[in-house]
């Protein structure tokens, strides 16, 4: 047997992948969120003495003479202007049955950026922020979007998969100084009862949906991730009866938020733990994987693994640390963890003296695949090993390392090949939404007549002046 090296005087866990914090925050699965606007913006004062100037400066202010013309002109109140005809027709509509809706057509114009872009979880980079497409009074208000959050006494209401005909009442007590009070309705849907190769990831993403502690970004990373594990099984192996440890799992991940652990290395780790028949999410398991992410004290098994693995990629360690946690708490599991641990040194000596040509990283990988897979789960002992590993050329090494690594890239590439179809279908919904408006705006440069509020008919469109007599800019 091939003698091992010392062991590093520091404790260190598979993975501790970086100390860099990340700046998002888990967010919960089944959300009620809600922003007031201060009073100085409150919806029904559209006077100039409740805004700030529009026309400033501030480096960030984008609004032009032309623009600041327009502003507070509220067409949609003047009688039979055509927003105001459409407006009444939808509030007519609305109100013809049994329940009666209030009706609120009076916003400040100006409100605080916040309202309009982190309310809605818009990212810091999207493009709607950007000043070709928000008008900006200042760093920190803008003219109001057509999608917002902010108005007083207005409060947004959403769940997570699994509710429908979610409905919001403002039930707050007609008396002045009353405190807001909200409440919302919703059924819940029935998730499906059986999963089929048809039905798989949908079936499988309906019996998350009342799990907790995952956030709905979690749910929809890991649904196709297991229904692939599920249909790679015969008869979908334990998939289904470990979901249940996903909570368990998760009260850890959600505390690496503050590592740069990603969420897509989170919900690949998941979906590895509850595919494997071995995992039942026990305590003990639990508890490796704790010591093994370094968010417990590792003890010597995750020290010596984690100083043998240290160059390892990252998606490499999740691989493994998947692999090993679900064979703790077995009976039969003792013997061949020992011998995993014991025998991971020699093995990469063996591997980087076989294949000198391969980075530390590679070498590692090639070494604790062997060893994962002919001694945890291939029966054999550290020294039946020993003699199988010694006996292999370099090209065999290479030869199955690479395997191993094509085999995990297939199930990822097939994730992507779903995620890719469905982001080509929102690319194709994008590209149809914006040709219309194109051809809105194109129908509108080319116009032959026009609504005068002022007479409630169309009459030709003569020239631009003709605008300003209609009142329609």
């Amino acid at each position: 047997m091939l003698s091992s090296r010392a062991l590093s005087a520091a404790p260190r866990p598979l993975l501790r992948l970086s100390s860099t914090r990340l700046s998002s925050t888990r967010l919960s699965s089944t959300r009620l969120s809600s922003t007031r606007l201060s009073s100085s913006y409150a919806p029904g004062g559209t006077s100039a003495t409740s805004l700030p100037p529009l026309e400033s400066k501030h480096p960030r202010n984008n609004i032009g003479p032309s623009i600041v013309s327009k502003v507070g002109r509220n067409l949609h109140l003047k009688a039979n202007h055509p927003l105001n005809t459409i407006k009444s027709i939808i509030n007519d509509h609305l109100n013809a049955g049994a329940d009666k809706f209030d009706l609120h057509d009076s916003f400040a114009p100006v409100v605080p950026v916040e309202n309009c872009f982190d309310d809605l979880l818009i990212p810091e980079d999207h493009v709607s922020r950007s000043p070709s497409d928000t008008y900006y009074v200042d760093g920190e208000h803008c003219l109001r979007t057509s999608e917002g959050l902010g108005q007083e006494r207005f409060f947004h209401f959403s769940a997570a998969d699994g509710w429908a005909g979610l409905r919001g009442f403002d039930i707050t007590p007609p008396a002045p100084g009353s405190t807001p009070l909200f409440v919302c309705q919703a059924s819940k849907e029935e998730a499906s009862s059986e999963v089929t190769a048809a039905n798989a990831e949908a079936a499988i993403g309906s019996r998350l949906w009342m799990t907790p502690v995952l956030d709905a970004r979690d749910k929809k990373l890991i649904a196709p991730r297991l229904a692939r594990a599920w249909e790679a099984k015969e008869g979908g192996g334990r998939v289904l009866e470990n979901l249940g440890a996903l909570p368990g799992v998760y009260k850890s991940l959600v505390e690496m938020d503050g590592f740069a652990f990603p969420i897509n290395l989170q919900a690949k780790l998941a979906t590895d733990l509850v595919a494997d028949d071995d995992f039942s999410g026990s305590a003990e398991q639990i508890g490796a994987m704790r010591r093994g992410l370094g968010l417990d004290p590792p003890d010597e098994f995750w020290t010596e693994v984690g100083t043998r693995t240290a160059d390892m990629e990252a998606d490499d360690k999740v691989a493994l640390l998947a692999f090993i946690v679900p064979k703790f708490g077995l009976a039969s599991s003792s013997s061949p963890l020992a011998a995993f641990v014991s025998g991971l040194a020699p093995a990469v000596e063996l591997v980087q003296g076989k294949c000198p040509d391969l980075s530390p990283g590679e070498a590692q990988f090639a070494a604790s695949e062997m060893l994962a897979c002919e001694v945890l789960t291939g029966g054999s002992s550290k020294e039946e090993f020993a003699k199988w590993a010694s006996a292999m050329t370099a090209g065999e090494v290479k030869a199955y390392a690479d395997a191993r690594r094509q085999f995990k890239r297939s199930a990822e590439e097939s994730v992507e090949a779903i995620r890719a179809a469905r982001q080509a279908e929102a690319d194709e919904i994008e590209r149809a939404k914006t040709e219309m408006e194109q051809q809105i705006m194109a129908a509108r440069e080319v116009r032959t007549i026009a609504f005068n509020y002022d007479k409630g008919k169309f009459e030709p469109w003569q020239d631009p002046d003709t605008a300003k007599k209609f009142g329609l800019f």
